[in-house]
């Protein structure tokens, strides 16, 4: 399978003992789902390798130095420590079946263009047996880019790649927690320096709905686990390129690097990721992944070329 990733070697809930790195799953975006997190925050790859994705698209995003860890808030963010007490409270169903079946369109600044491409992929945590198809368009000249082209973009003629294979089982980890301390604890893990940064705290997140369809007590781990991070930005009326609303929760980091995720007050799953490093705007780096599809089933419908 041809993919495209920013993410690798980072945490994915899986039911039961096991789950896979980070990447095995969704080729989700040269986005980086959608980014080099930097030291500080998660570390992002889009060099196809396991332990990411084999991906043959895509090149390393650059990686900024020494952001500062995070600070934790003494009284956690109020929208969304109630958006988790709700999901709580009043839990959305849980989709059940065999496979863990993810889909996602991402765009990724490559170079001078911008590259793009739709996902799919199926997983069987019982087998490790892992399932993709990938449509992706040639790469657009930035000139030609339009943030309307998000989510309205026809990737029918786009070439078609597919794989399957079984994750070795040095890919897989323990599952997440869901306490949100010990979530907390694990993000910190992942980081590559003394603290997960603001806008690292955010993709941890976003990376937990781009590998694996999270159980209703982990999507209110993670919220509550971002509530006490300080310094986010919350906007309860945000609207994702598909023109879903949610609510975004956007973290940056001091190297300037942002990463935003719009999640459903719904079911709080996610819609939207993003991260822009810093530039002007010639020279920025943006990835956008939405989220068009995350469930459990025991249907396996392969798409073919």
């Amino acid at each position: 399978m041809v993919t495209t990733s920013w993410r690798s070697d980072t945490h994915a809930e899986m039911p039961g003992a096991t789950r896979p790195r980070r990447g095995w799953l969704v080729p989700i975006v040269a986005f980086a789902g959608v980014l080099v997190l930097l030291a500080g925050s998660v570390a992002f790859l889009a060099d196809g390798s396991h332990g990411g994705n084999d991906s043959s698209v895509g090149q390393p995003v650059p990686k900024p130095t020494g952001p500062s860890p995070a600070t934790i808030r003494a009284v956690p963010q109020e929208t969304l420590a109630q958006l988790a007490a709700r999901l709580l409270a009043s839990p959305p169903p849980e989709a059940q079946g065999r496979y863990i079946y993810i889909s996602t369109e991402i765009w990724s600044t490559q170079g001078d263009g911008m590259s793009r491409q739709r996902d799919e992929s199926w997983y069987d945590p019982t087998t490790r047996r892992s399932y993709g198809a990938t449509r992706q368009l040639p790469t657009l000249a930035m000139d030609g880019f339009r943030p309307d082209m998000l989510g309205r973009t026809d990737f029918s003629a786009g070439e078609f790649s597919d794989s399957q294979f079984t994750l070795p089982p040095s890919s897989v980890r323990p599952p997440l927690s869901d306490d949100p301390a010990t979530l907390l604890r694990q993000a910190n893990e992942d980081t590559q320096a003394n603290g997960i940064s603001a806008s690292g705290a955010v993709d941890f997140v976003a990376g937990i709905f781009s590998d694996t369809y999270p159980s209703v007590r982990l999507r209110a781990a993670a919220l509550t686990m971002l509530a006490t991070i300080d310094g986010l930005d919350i906007n309860e009326h945000a609207i994702d390129p598909l023109g879903r609303p949610g609510i975004s929760i956007t973290g940056t980091n001091s190297d300037g690097v942002r990463v935003t995720l719009i999640i459903n007050p719904a079911d709080g799953m996610a819609l939207m990721s993003n991260m822009t490093f810093p530039g002007n705007d010639s020279m920025a780096s943006r990835h956008w992944a939405l989220y068009l599809a995350s469930t459990r089933t025991d249907v396996l419908t392969l798409p073919t070329a």
